[in-house]
């Protein structure tokens, strides 16, 4: 699955919901509201998402896991970058080589 998880992925799951398990009883929904390409090469490629959660979500960064209904279970490491009156901003970024082709 870790292969299946590029830009082009989040990219079509953009403005859909997201669980973020807080422990094994509770959970938040997160949106996801940004997929923003950084540098890219032939070899690597970088890219960050951003989620909006409840403005009551805990604005610690660690690891996370998350559901998604098309791209299953997955753990990423947020960091909380924002708060509005919409919300608490959290963001992921990748940086990963492209798999041989």
């Amino acid at each position: 699955m870790a292969d299946d998880l590029n830009l082009s992925a989040f990219a079509g799951q953009l403005q859909t919901k997201f669980q973020m398990r807080l422990d094994p009883e509770s959970a938040l929904e997160l949106e996801l509201i940004q997929v923003e390409e950084h540098r890219a090469t032939e070899q690597a490629e970088s890219f960050s998402l951003l989620f909006r959660a409840p403005a009551g979500a805990p604005p610690v960064q660690r690891i996370y896991r998350l559901e998604h209904e098309r791209l299953g279970e997955l753990d990423l490491f947020l960091v909380p970058v924002a708060r509005d009156g919409q919300g608490l901003y959290y963001e992921a970024v990748f940086n990963r080589v492209r798999p041989a082709q």
